[in-house]
């Protein structure tokens, strides 16, 4: 009963928004609505056949069929197929997903939509984890999970795509490593590697992090066997992975093999670009406002930093206090989604699309987003320097690049929703009272669902990715 007490106001809230989310597609799909709201400040995309055009036309019924678009359409066939090669379905590039996603939808015996749906909940009970970890106060838990569903990427876990379920294996591992538990860190882990193939830079960041703890404990003994421990597990599932592949594909390379279609070249970007507009705003605010600060946080708080090396003492079973696990995964996350950032800038030809994906839409960005009000306690002044600097930053930069003029059109929106979100929660760590918190959500929560519907509709239409 004490649980059902906790978690039903999460499920009232989650249950609210997607039902509000799918009626503001349904208004967007009227024409009248449409051209009366919508249509006088945007336009929609569609694709002819050869190209992707603007058009001033309503937001098109979902269904099955076109719910399975991009990268959703390969997690299709593997659920179907796994990486059988003898399917005409199976391609050389088929491999560059990995399984953990299709078997979770091959087990529900969902269609595209429905599907949809249970990625959007298993996003929420990510969610719901990792606020229980970070935050102890109810209402502010619920406060920051509202906020958290209407953030400007939510989308990307309404539609069938990995994101939700890594987002879970990430949730799992914190909730693991919180409650030093080190079999549910173990399956978290290895669960993590069967999701994609990203996962190899969390490998890396654990690596990273017992690097800085190793700089100042100076006990090779212990920063092999905490990597070991660590990794191991991670390691195990995308060895699992890979030999799913093989099974299919007779292949051990088939991986390496997919990667090939894309361009990625070690390099000094001459541009910075996207495949969209909208995708480059929310990529521009994760630039300047997630990977700058760390940047500045990690250089001017080195020597903090480090000194919780101290107090990483692993058992047996690589436990950590709950206390210093908080600070384990705020380092973690800043560690991952600093490699996303180099790998991205360095080795992409300037392309930041899927970008905002790869760090907006994952548990890490979440754990960062939790630890603000920790890190305003005793450091407003910093804060403010730290945002007034990314705005700055952020301004200028999308003066100087050449790509997505006209910044105060629509396609921007997601990005300035950002920002915002950043200030709402300054405000709800504040002691303002809560009536003025809960009237700020209520207002943030309008472009909201117009923006995800929005990209949503993108989506479904086949246009440019934002994703």
């Amino acid at each position: 009963m004490l649980f059902l007490k906790r978690n039903l106001p999460y499920f009232i809230i989650s249950i609210s928004y997607l039902l509000l989310f799918y009626f503001t597609q349904f208004c967007f799909q009227q024409p009248q609505i449409y051209d009366a709201t919508l249509g006088k400040i945007s336009a929609n995309y569609a694709f002819d056949g050869d190209t992707i055009i603007e058009v001033k036309t309503p937001f098109i019924v979902q269904n099955n069929d076109n719910t399975l678009q991009w990268d959703a359409l390969h997690y299709f066939h593997i659920k179907n197929y796994l990486y059988d090669k003898s399917k005409n379905e199976i391609t050389v590039i088929t491999p560059a997903f990995f399984p953990l996603f299709p078997i979770v939808w091959r087990a529900s015996m969902l269609g595209g939509f429905a599907i949809s749906i249970l990625n959007y909940f298993i996003f929420c009970t990510a969610l719901a984890i990792l606020l229980s970890i970070f935050i102890d106060d109810n209402k502010q838990k619920y406060l920051m999970f509202s906020l958290s569903i209407m953030l400007p990427q939510t989308v990307s876990f309404i539609i069938p795509y990995s994101e939700s379920v890594f987002m879970l294996c990430i949730a799992i591992v914190a909730l693991a490593m919180h409650k030093q538990n080190y079999l549910l860190f173990f399956w978290g882990m290895f669960l993590i590697g069967l999701c994609r193939p990203a996962s190899s830079f969390i490998a890396i960041a654990f690596v990273g992090v017992e690097l800085i703890f190793f700089y100042k404990n100076k006990n090779m003994l212990a920063f092999i066997k905490n990597c070991f421990i660590n990794i191991t597990p991670l390691i195990l599932g995308y060895f699992v992975a890979i030999f799913i592949q093989f099974i299919g594909t007779n292949n051990w390379h088939s991986l390496a093999d997919a990667q090939k279609n894309w361009p990625y070249n070690l390099g000094i970007p001459k541009r910075i670009y996207d495949w969209s507009v909208e995708g480059y705003g929310l990529s521009s605010f994760c630039i300047f406002f997630v990977i700058f600060i760390i940047l500045f946080a990690i250089i001017g708080n080195f020597k903090k930093v480090i000194a919780i090396g101290n107090d990483v003492k692993y058992a047996s079973k690589a436990h950590l206090s709950s206390i210093t696990a908080k600070k384990y995964l705020q380092i973690l996350s800043c560690f991952y989604l600093l490699l996303i950032a180099v790998f991205t800038f360095f080795y992409r030809n300037g392309s930041l699309n899927s970008f905002q994906r790869y760090t907006l839409g994952t548990g890490f960005f979440y754990i960062l987003f939790y630890s603000f009000p920790t890190f305003l306690e005793n450091n407003k002044r910093l804060f403010a320097k730290y945002f007034i600097g990314a705005l700055i930053g952020l301004v200028l930069f999308l003066i100087v690049m050449d790509y997505g003029q006209n910044h105060g059109f629509f396609k921007y929106l997601g990005m300035y929703l950002f920002i915002v979100s950043i200030i709402l929660n300054y405000f709800f760590c504040s002691n303002i009272t809560l009536k003025y918190k809960v009237a700020l959500l209520v207002t943030f929560l309008v472009p909201s669902l117009v923006w995800n519907t929005y990209l949503l509709n993108m989506y479904l239409s086949n246009a440019w990715i934002f994703t």
